[in-house]
């Protein structure tokens, strides 16, 4: 494997993180996880590939150089033109009652500075403790960087884990337990859980739900529960469940990513995805978002929202400008050092 790939992270509430050199990669499903060390999962199973990494080391905290396994392609924003087509088409699938909701994203593409790759990763790290933060460069992937505070999948102590998310609050000067929510807000997380609930119990799988809570992830709130499912269930059988659910897609599911396909102007390819280390059987496996694809020339960062039959056109165009500063703010951060 290219000595130039490697992939660094920190779990949410660690100071410290970790780096790994790639002994070599496998698009094969494993038959156990503990042969490999990190997986990288697409949004679309079907047209995108699952990457399984093996590391020939891991170490902490050590500064590492930028790698360069960059796109040469060039990346476009996506216009309010596309945006305001696809949002209209998306409200006309949810007229027709063939969807109840369905995540619409945009691309943000933005020159590229001589930033270096290790102090954007640090960078984001210390702005958004509570989140994982990544940086994965490989031939094969490509280098993608992000800060994601939704957990997809995790198995901690033989208990796995799963979460529902939604709704999206600029907490300001407020507080926390300030924070109030709307219909539409209460309606998209309910999809989340109702989701959960019926795959989970379609296949025989126990599991209970928490009470709602708010979470922060930066200035940015969100509405939040937790999944406990039964410890005897197959990992990879749950993850093949739960993604991509309601919070990356829409809902139903399966309708809701066949209208994305269709309507979005360029491939999502990671995005929306899951990623996350492997530690024997114990794994925590996020979703990839609020995140950005190094270019040659060009950053294109990843940001998008859930559309329901109470959401207006400005206000969630708005939401996914205000996403973008997770990264944007660290750009620029890294652009005054």
């Amino acid at each position: 494997m290219d000595a130039n790939s490697l992939i660094a992270y920190s779990l949410p509430g660690t100071k410290e993180f970790l780096v790994g050199t790639i002994k070599y990669c496998s698009t094969e499903k494993p038959k156990s996880l503990t042969d490999f060390d990190f997986v990288i999962a697409p949004f679309d199973k079907l047209t995108g590939q699952t990457y399984w990494f093996k590391f020939s080391s891991i170490s902490g905290s050590r500064v590492f150089g930028s790698p360069d396994n960059f796109s040469a392609i060039k990346a476009e924003s996506t216009s309010r033109e596309a945006y305001n087509q696809a949002y209209a088409e998306i409200q006309d699938s949810i007229h027709r009652k063939s969807t109840s909701k369905v995540v619409l994203s945009r691309r943000i593409v933005v020159p590229r500075q001589e930033q270096d790759l290790y102090t954007l990763f640090i960078k984001l790290k210390n702005q958004y403790p509570d989140a994982f933060t990544y940086l994965v460069s490989t031939p094969e992937t490509g280098t993608w960087l992000g800060a994601s505070p939704e957990l997809v999948l995790s198995n901690r102590s033989g208990k796995i884990t799963t979460t529902a998310i939604a709704g999206t609050q600029v907490l300001g000067s407020s507080s926390v337990s300030n924070i109030k929510w709307g219909q539409k807000e209460i309606q998209e997380h309910r999809y989340i859980e109702d989701f959960l609930g019926e795959v989970l119990t379609k296949n025989g799988i126990d599991f209970t739900i928490s009470k709602k809570s708010t979470i922060q992830a930066g200035d940015i709130c969100h509405i939040h529960s937790r999944v406990d499912i039964d410890s005897n269930t197959s990992l990879p059988a749950v993850i093949e469940l739960v993604h991509p659910g309601p919070a990356l897609s829409g809902y139903p599911v399966q309708e809701a990513v066949a209208l994305i396909s269709r309507i979005e102007s360029s491939s999502r390819e990671f995005y929306c995805g899951y990623l996350g280390p492997i530690d024997d059987h114990k794994i925590d496996w996020f979703a990839n978002i609020r995140c950005l694809q190094v270019h040659n020339e060009d950053y294109t960062l990843y940001v998008g929202g859930g559309l329901t039959s109470d959401s207006d056109l400005e206000a969630e165009w708005q939401e996914t400008t205000m996403k973008s500063r997770t990264l944007l703010d660290v750009l620029e951060l890294a652009t005054a050092l």
